[in-house]
């Protein structure tokens, strides 16, 4: 017996927004820049104002780590939204890996809505699976054996539709 062919419908990657440094070498050389200075400040202040170097490295490394998970979440991170005749999945990129994160059944939806009309109190455990502002997100509730979730997904206003579409019809 064969099985029925999933075929998608559509698909977006939602990247973030590069304001300031479009280039990943220039970003790549300012943040080895930044780092090198931050090494050569702390290690001046350690000897200018002789202060502990066990406490003043763990800072430095404790602060650098910070600042690379930062870069990573704002930057480096992008999301790709697939939607087909029955499933919405979404997937990690970063760089050329790509990492599902997500699939969800469309009959399994049970709301899709603007982040910002989505109560405090409803929609159970929320994912993260957005760039840019909450406010600006889609808020899709689904339910998984009886337990409620909420993927929080910055899609575009053309992949919402389609998305809305196809899930009425699944509906059905």
């Amino acid at each position: 017996m064969e099985k029925p062919i999933n075929q998608e419908l559509y698909s977006e990657t939602s990247e973030p927004q590069r304001r300031i440094i479009r280039s990943d070498v220039l970003l790549y050389v300012l943040v080895l820049l930044f780092v090198v200075a931050l090494i050569f400040l702390v290690s001046a202040f350690i000897v200018v104002f002789q202060l502990p170097e066990l406490i003043s490295q763990l800072t430095l490394f404790a602060f650098l780590w910070l600042f690379g998970w930062r870069l990573y979440r704002v930057r480096l991170i992008s999301y790709r939204y697939t939607l087909t005749e029955r499933m919405l999945s979404v997937d990690r990129v970063v760089g050329r890996r790509i990492k599902p994160e997500l699939a969800v059944h469309l009959a399994d939806i049970t709301g899709i809505r603007p982040c910002a009309e989505l109560p405090a109190d409803q929609g159970g455990k929320r994912e993260r699976l957005y760039l840019g502002k909450k406010a600006d997100t889609t808020a899709v509730t689904y339910r998984v054996g009886g337990v409620p979730s909420t993927l929080l997904l910055s899609m575009s206003e053309e992949m919402r539709g389609k998305l809305i579409a196809q899930w009425k019809l699944m509906r059905r």
